[in-house]
């Protein structure tokens, strides 16, 4: 083999290894925690962490539900079934606007909803975004989930004809999100029915 054929090669298979490197960093891969895993592995604040015990409750009549959250927080009621929370001393920003970093949402599902196509479906989107979706237990014994994404964390708790989720935001910077989730699970601790 001649000098320039020699460089030839060498210039292509170092091309070639240069694009391979790019694209499998540019490739998400899914991320699925192992089992008993503490799956808030970014936060300073664990559910046992959080004293509540001076937070406000916030309590539905018409949906029959009630959750706790901290007093420096408000609540913007949008329709019946939707709850906007905020601190109302510090203000959180996503991409420049001003957000409710927390949100709860109220739905009546329909009569042939099959809460195991809804689990398949959203465990496929979370996976598909790298992050990851579990069954998890909470109060009075109905079913809930909860899933992690690079837009942030939603949870999901059926009971009767009715699904309450509760979303956060994911904030991009490290210590709001701290904050916020330390606020997130003790409103998911703290969360009841009252009828």
């Amino acid at each position: 083999m001649n000098n320039l054929s020699k460089k030839s090669l060498f210039l292509s298979l170092l091309l070639f290894a240069s694009l391979a490197l790019i694209v499998s960093a540019c490739v998400k891969k899914p991320v699925t925690p192992a089992a008993n895993e503490n799956q808030n592995t970014n936060t300073a604040t664990t559910t046992s962490d959080i004293d509540a015990s001076d937070w406000k409750t916030y309590r539905n009549e018409e949906y029959g539900f009630e959750f706790k959250y901290p007093r420096s927080w408000v609540y913007d009621v949008k329709n019946s079934g939707l709850i906007k929370l905020k601190d109302n001393e510090n203000e959180y920003y996503l991409e420049g606007t001003a957000i409710y970093p927390i949100t709860i949402s109220i739905a009546k599902v329909e009569p042939n909803f099959s809460i195991d196509k809804w689990v398949a479906d959203f465990t496929k989107i979370k996976n598909d975004r790298g992050g990851w979706m579990r069954e998890i237990s909470i109060c009075c014994g109905n079913r809930a989930f909860q899933g992690f994404d690079y837009l942030g964390e939603e949870t999901a708790i059926f009971r009767d004809d009715v699904v309450y989720k509760i979303a956060m935001e994911n904030l991009g910077e490290d210590q709001a999100n701290q904050e916020t989730q330390g606020i997130y699970d003790g409103l998911i601790k703290s969360w009841g029915f009252t009828n």
